[in-house]
């Protein structure tokens, strides 16, 4: 009999018992005539992480990108399996408490995932500009009198581009 079933749970029947949680706890095995009794502590301790990993450890993006780190816990039974997310340089690249990336501006930084018993896994991640594919105007040909003002626009594409000045 355990004398606390949310630490541990025993099956009477079978003497298997099952950890429910991380606590102390005292079992007691008696015999079938009930004429023998022992009793012992079980202490049932937390597994920890021996190791994290990510699947991707380089990634080159486009400024306004996002994408999701994948981390793996070994094992996978761990008992505390929080990450904690970092970026050396937030204003390159920020990563939230999701893993979820997203590139800034243009430059390079590394993502730590860390875990509450200091393993850690870096993803270097390099930010690059996205590039002008074409510029058009909005007028091809004009005529103008003497003395006559007229402006052109300018259209870049893609609209996400990140040098979009025209001279």
């Amino acid at each position: 009999i355990s004398s606390d079933s949310s630490i541990l749970e025993v099956d009477e029947k079978s003497g298997k018992y099952v950890t429910k949680s991380i606590g102390k706890c005292k079992l007691t095995l008696t015999n079938v005539d009930v004429s023998y009794k022992v009793s012992y502590f079980v202490n049932v301790i937390p597994l920890d992480v021996t190791d994290i990993s990510l699947k991707d450890t380089e990634k080159t993006l486009l400024i306004g990108e996002e994408f999701i780190l994948q981390a793996t816990i070994t094992p996978l039974n761990a008992t505390y399996k929080n990450i904690e997310w970092s970026s050396s340089d937030p204003s390159v690249a920020s990563v939230d408490s999701d893993g979820k990336v997203r590139a800034i501006k243009e430059g390079n930084c590394t993502i730590v995932a860390n875990t509450s018993n200091d393993k850690s896994a870096k993803c270097e991640v390099v930010v690059v500009p996205t590039e002008v594919e074409g510029i058009s105007l909005d007028v091809t040909e004009k005529s103008l009198l003497l003395g006559e003002e007229f402006t052109l626009n300018a259209t870049v594409t893609p609209e996400n581009a990140t040098y979009k000045d025209v001279e």
